[in-house]
């Protein structure tokens, strides 16, 4: 266990949908941190929702606001290689519906996440 901020740590984000004072994102981590996204969200300025460890509201979700809509899993040694999608859960979507409900949404989601 390293202690201080000698680590490298890199948290890449982009803004899909913007409603009132939430945005829904899309991160892709280089690293993985304890705490990463908290932590480097909490940093600029905008906590997680229902994130209060890291200064997020629990005013709309009692829970850390985050989802893991894809994820690749690759091993050369095994010639394994996956991918991993879930849909964005029914607490997110009915906490904020203004950013889940809108029309075309999950097709745009989908389509930015999915590699070509």
């Amino acid at each position: 266990r390293e202690l201080g901020g000698d680590r490298r740590s890199v948290t890449h984000w982009e803004a899909l949908e913007q409603n009132g004072s939430h945005t829904l994102l899309k991160i892709h981590l280089e690293t993985g941190r304890t705490h990463q996204i908290s932590v480097h969200l909490s940093h600029i300025g905008f906590p997680l929702a229902g994130d209060d460890l890291y200064g997020g509201s629990l005013d709309k979700i009692r829970r850390q606001a985050l989802h893991l809509a894809q994820v690749r899993l690759s091993c050369e040694i095994l010639g394994m290689n996956r991918l991993f999608q879930a849909e964005v859960p029914e607490d997110i979507q009915e906490s904020f519906p203004a950013l889940t409900e809108r029309e075309g949404h999950y097709a745009k989601l989908h389509h930015t996440l999915t590699p070509q």
